[in-house]
């Protein structure tokens, strides 16, 4: 019985590959003038985790924040560094062809940003905006043929790239993220615009 997939029974066949390379003579390997022992020494080795990605068991989202990745309370601090990295993400997704799950995506606040709707306001409204531009972006590609297949990967392994049937649904990001982001500008600049003042009240008391 798999301890990696509880249910499933495996069967060895070690037998009859041992017995199979036995009776095996010189030339007797599969070979092609497309297809020779260099590519089969470069081929994928199965069951190896550094070149087999099957043989290494997934983790759902779920599971990744039950073990706490992606808390809902991060400081201001830590908001504005997973949101310089989602940048350089969108970046390598836009310009450099990487797929959107191993890059923007691969982020779990992109994946279910409501979960800090509430706790971070900011950070909710800035994964929104990143999303529409995403959808926006492949959108255009889509539906103008204006990107090759290394320019622009349109694949979308099930992510949500796909929920408008036009350019202008597709991009709509939740209501309440221009809202919140204007909420969160004027928090920010709240201090300043107190500095400044103080500032200048010292000035005009002289």
């Amino acid at each position: 019985m798999s301890e990696v997939y509880p249910g499933l029974e495996w069967l060895s066949i070690n037998g009859g590959l041992t017995a199979a390379s036995q009776a095996l003579t010189v030339e007797d390997l599969i070979h092609t003038e497309a297809f020779s022992l260099f590519e089969a020494m470069s081929a994928v080795e199965v069951g190896n985790p550094k070149m087999d990605a099957a043989s290494t068991p997934t983790v759902s989202v779920e599971s990744w924040m039950e073990r706490g990745a992606a808390p809902t309370e991060v400081s201001l601090a830590q908001q504005l560094a997973v949101m310089e990295h989602l940048v350089l993400m969108q970046v390598n997704y836009l310009c450099q062809g990487a797929p959107a799950a191993s890059s923007i995506y691969g982020n779990l606040y992109m994946l279910q940003p409501k979960r800090i709707k509430t706790s971070c306001p900011l950070l909710f409204a800035f994964c929104e905006g990143m999303h529409a531009v995403c959808v926006a972006a492949r959108w255009l590609v889509v539906h103008g043929g204006v990107a090759e297949d290394e320019d622009f990967n349109l694949m979308v392994v099930g992510l949500p790239l796909e929920s408008g049937a036009t350019f202008c649904t597709a991009a709509t990001p939740d209501a309440t993220c221009h809202t919140l982001l204007a909420k969160a500008e004027h928090s920010a600049a709240a201090p300043q615009l107190d500095a400044d003042a103080s500032v200048l009240k010292g000035i005009a008391s002289r």
